[in-house]
């Protein structure tokens, strides 16, 4: 994926969180100005129906980027902005057509300065290139309607001065915010890059001793059973009926860890050479070993989760995880009871559900009496 596909959101999860609230913060201000200004539009004239319509349609977009920015919420896709884009420019329309008798309406319009703030929240969610395409196409829009507005009531100010003055805000905004989020993402990119060349080194250093843990793993196996018995078949003369027995049940029991081994996903190894927790046992059930398709951004996020419910002392009777398939692919579902609130819940796990929104295709949570209950879909290869 190159730089103009990519957004702050998706490069960085965990701190975009901070964003949020400031994106809602920005959505209330950008609320609160056009509503102080339509009143102020009635009040010099404007047809009160028409522009409270207005006013509504432009709440829409801004509660759809509202509820994006949440961790719960749904994506803000290519196709949720065009929608959010159409929506402001139809709220600017009906606005245009409740004030269309008024002078005020070209001078002082809620819009540029409204539409201006939602893009502004917009833009860790979405990338550079389109913040700024998008916005361009809004501000050309909203000044070609002022200006036609301008040259049909003959407005005390010139029309091309008017439709200037009200696109060239929104542009200032759109291409200001798209080059601070493409900057944003040049500096997470280089990041990644750094931590990427240190973790390929760590990764280096750590397969050597992961092999020999293996080989001393299988020589454990081999000395505690194997060794003993040729040895002592090696003291004898003969070999009985016992011995048969007793190298077939060695080889059967060398033979069933070797399988059962084979037969546990990552996801269960994980769990259970991690595990910190002895309160009580974690549970896996991944028998069709779906964790196996699984990438390495999902297999990350999963793992954060994992460990910081692991970690967490509010957690009572451990937790348990279970993956099947469905008809788009694979789905899990995590669950856990948790002894806190649902404000203390969220104040921990909001990081991790941040970066499971972004690496999985669908994911949603849920904490009611106590049961977390955190769902995740992905498609397997």
């Amino acid at each position: 994926m190159t730089t103009s596909q990519l957004t702050r959101h998706q490069l960085d999860p965990a701190g975009t969180r901070g964003v949020q609230r400031m994106t809602i913060v920005l959505l209330v201000i950008g609320v609160a100005w056009a509503l102080v200004k339509s009143a102020f539009q009635v009040i010099d004239g404007a047809n009160l129906p028409l522009a409270a319509l207005g006013f509504a349609v432009f709440v829409i977009p801004c509660l759809v980027v509202g509820r994006s920015a949440g961790v719960t919420g749904t994506t803000l896709t290519s196709r949720t902005h065009a929608a959010v884009q159409v929506l402001l420019l139809a709220s600017f329309a009906v606005s245009t057509w409740a004030g269309w008798s008024t002078d005020a309406f070209t001078r002082d319009h809620w819009a540029p300065m409204a539409f201006g703030i939602v893009i502004l929240a917009m833009s860790p969610y979405r990338p550079p290139r389109e913040i700024a395409a998008y916005g361009t196409v809004l501000a050309i829009a909203v000044g070609g309607m002022i200006y036609v507005h301008a040259t049909l009531t003959d407005a005390a100010l010139p029309a091309r001065a008017s439709a200037v003055v009200s696109s060239a805000g929104i542009l200032a905004v759109c291409y200001g915010a798209a080059t601070f989020s493409r900057r944003t993402i040049e500096a997470l990119q280089r990041w990644q890059a750094r931590a990427d060349v240190a973790s390929d080194a760590l990764a280096d250093e750590l397969r050597d001793n992961i092999a020999q843990s293996v080989h001393q793993d299988r020589l454990t196996i081999l000395e505690r059973d194997v060794v003993p018995f040729f040895t002592d078949l090696l003291e004898r003369t003969r070999v009985t009926d016992d011995d048969r027995e007793r190298a077939r049940a060695i080889a059967g029991a060398i033979r069933g860890i070797m399988v059962a081994d084979a037969d546990r996903s990552w996801l269960t190894a994980i769990v259970e050479r991690d595990s910190r927790s002895a309160r009580s046992a974690n549970i896996v059930d991944d028998s069709q070993l779906l964790a196996a398709g699984m990438d390495i951004n999902e297999r990350t996020a999963l793992r954060a989760l994992i460990g910081a419910i692991d970690d967490d002392p509010t957690v009572s009777g451990g937790f348990s995880i279970t993956l099947a398939r469905d008809d788009d692919g694979c789905v899990g579902v995590l669950s856990a009871r948790l002894d806190t609130s649902e404000h203390s819940l969220r104040v921990r796990y909001d990081p991790f559900f941040a970066v499971m929104k972004i690496a999985f295709i669908r994911f949603s949570f849920d904490f009611h009496h106590s049961d977390l209950i955190v769902r995740f879909s992905y498609v397997r290869p």
